[in-house]
């Protein structure tokens, strides 16, 4: 897993949490914020955020901290039923 300094905001003036991290090839953006809910940010700005992360990074994809990305993976696994 990457690890690094968090970034500070985006040119839309969206704050980025601490606790986000963009690295390449993980869970791609769009998918991941269609059932994200980051604390302590409205619903808007997250769909902003997620917007701006897509169109300004198409080719990058959103890490989050390991006991939350291990909650989304599980999350996409198949269903074995």
């Amino acid at each position: 897993m990457a690890t690094g300094a968090p970034l500070a905001a985006f040119s839309s003036g969206v704050p980025i949490p601490p606790s986000v991290l963009l690295v390449a090839h993980a869970v791609p953006a769009q998918r991941l914020f269609n059932r994200l809910r980051l604390p302590g940010l409205p619903p808007r700005q997250v769909m902003a955020l997620a917007l701006a992360s897509i169109m300004i990074f198409p080719q990058i994809t959103l890490w989050l901290p390991d006991h939350v990305l291990s909650k989304q993976r599980l999350s996409d696994a198949p269903n074995p039923d």
